[in-house]
């Protein structure tokens, strides 16, 4: 029985594209009746790089070939981790939650690739979440945690796009300074210093930069990627020069 379909429970039954034999009131004939066919929403236009993917996570996600990495999204401008389980796959970062409920030791590994599998891989992280919770009347005290991704975000993703920069932003109370780079001035600098190369992480560029910031005078900092859609009209009319507002490029 389709699942996507009622029963019917008087009268014959209209399975998908079988014909059945109906006896009318007016003629001693029976008349052959098919039901209409039956057409789900049309499958997505895949990209090549998604196609690639497609096979290897088990769901089908569509990836812009000239967006982030794959796993990665932008978000106000800033390249942040997306949040679908696929996306967790792409980076190979597994979620572990163990329960700090007294008397519980449960523990509990989300494996990204075999959700997808599961034909789970369009569901958000925090949604899949929710299915592990109990229902003790005191609450869930299961507690999650990523772990560290096996294909972090790397510099060298970004080579050659001109609409992407670094930033370094000063962590210290209330301070806001920030500056910005080219990747590939980026990389030239660490590899003349001999603190990184094009495969540095981004989580870890901020901790290897040693210099005071120039109005806290503390030496905190943090990095992230600033990316800009080719599509927008601002970047169509602007360029590069729509860093200029955002720090000296």
């Amino acid at each position: 029985m389709d699942p996507f379909w009622p029963q019917q429970t008087n009268g014959p039954s209209l399975s998908h594209n079988r014909p059945y034999r109906e006896r009318t009131k007016d003629s001693p004939f029976d008349l052959e009746i098919r039901s209409p066919l039956r057409r789900g929403p049309p499958a997505p236009r895949l990209t090549h790089r998604a196609k690639l993917e497609e096979n290897k996570y088990g769901t089908e996600v569509q990836v812009d070939a000239n967006g982030p990495p794959l796993g990665w999204v932008s978000h106000s401008g800033v390249v942040e981790p997306a949040e679908t389980v696929a996306a967790y796959g792409a980076r190979g970062q597994a979620v572990k939650g163990v329960c700090r409920a007294g008397g519980c030791n449960r523990r509990v590994e989300l494996e990204p690739e075999a959700l997808c599998q599961a034909g789970l891989g369009l569901l958000s992280m925090r949604q899949v979440k929710g299915l592990w919770r109990c229902q003790r009347i005191d609450g869930c005290g299961l507690d999650f945690h990523n772990e560290p991704p096996l294909h972090p975000l790397r510099l060298d993703q970004f080579i050659g796009r001109p609409n992407v920069r670094v930033r370094l932003r000063c962590r210290g109370d209330g301070c806001k300074f920030f500056r910005v780079w080219r990747v590939e001035e980026m990389i030239a600098g660490l590899t003349k210093r001999r603190h990184g190369d094009g495969r540095t992480e981004i989580e870890k560029l901020g901790a290897m930069m040693k210099t005071p910031c120039s109005l806290c005078k503390r030496s905190n900092w943090t990095a992230d990627i600033l990316w800009v859609s080719t599509d927008t009209m601002g970047w169509k009319a602007l360029g590069e020069r729509s860093f200029e507002q955002r720090g000296a490029g």
